[in-house]
């Protein structure tokens, strides 16, 4: 009886560790996946606010009095 419940336990943990091993590749390319994304998401942010300031977009908004519209939707100014 000790045996077959000493067999039990290792094939259990046997296959966990097989199930584990298989998981873990997935795992570690999910974190690379998210990772990357953030890291182009960063960049895009960076670039996107250098752009908009160099057309003067917050000066753009002001001139055509588009802030007042913005508060009605409860969104932030665009210089935010």
């Amino acid at each position: 009886m000790g045996r077959y419940i000493v067999d039990t336990v290792f094939h259990t943990l046997s296959e966990f560790l097989h199930v584990l091993m298989g998981f873990l590749p997935r795992m570690l390319a999910m974190m690379i996946i998210v990772g990357v994304g953030w890291i182009i998401a960063l960049v895009l942010k960076i670039v996107l606010r250098r752009v908009l300031a160099w057309v003067k977009f917050n000066q753009l908004f002001r001139g055509r009095n588009l802030t007042p519209i913005l508060a009605k939707a409860s969104l932030p100014p665009p210089d935010e």
